[in-house]
C-alpha cells in the first residue's frame, strides 16, 4: 500500500474530473483512477492520454 497522487477519470472518458491523494488499493466505482507524478502532472479538466500516459490541456475554440 503506497500513498500518490491519483487523477480521478469516469470510466470511458480520458477528462480528469478530480484529483485525489489516496493509497493504492484505494478504489471508486465507476471512475479510474491514474497515478500522477510532479514530472506528469495532471489538473482537473485535462485529457488523459493511455497511449503515452501524459496529461495534457485540451485545445478549445472561440465561437462568435
Amino acid at each position: 500500500m503506497a500513498i500518490g497522487n491519483y487523477a480521478v477519470i469516469q470510466t470511458g472518458t480520458t477528462e480528469v474530473v478530480n484529483t485525489i491523494v489516496a493509497d493504492s488499493t484505494f478504489k471508486l466505482t465507476g471512475y479510474d483512477l491514474v497515478l500522477y507524478t510532479n514530472d506528469i502532472p495532471a489538473s482537473i479538466g485535462m485529457t488523459y492520454d493511455k497511449s503515452t500516459k501524459t496529461f495534457s490541456t485540451p485545445t478549445t475554440t472561440a465561437t462568435s
